[in-house]
């Protein structure tokens, strides 16, 4: 089971397209997508085992009540074992 905190301002898609109201300047933007990549950075480098997200996108990431991004959306993430860390795949994941 995954626990997430309440991320009132939505997904960081629908702040982008206008739709939840909340407008973000380009330092803004900028913040938010440092968050995301801040994120991405621990699940793959710092998380044991490391988890690969495979699933990224603007709509999988949330904004908090300060517009600080939070990943989200684990449904195509995959565990990193040591046999795999030296797999390459070819293989197309993700949604639209």
């Amino acid at each position: 089971m995954l626990v997430y905190e309440y991320v009132p301002n939505g997904t960081l898609m629908d702040s982008l397209s206008g739709k939840s109201g909340i407008w973000m300047d380009w330092i803004r933007r900028l913040k938010v997508t440092l968050g995301a990549a801040r994120g991405l950075t621990y699940l793959h480098e710092l998380a044991d085992p490391p988890i690969i997200h495979r699933d990224i996108k603007s709509s999988n990431i949330l904004l908090d009540n300060h517009l600080v991004a939070k990943v989200a959306d684990f449904g195509l993430s995959k565990l990193l074992t040591d046999s795999d860390r030296g797999h390459v795949t070819t293989q197309v994941k993700g949604t639209m």
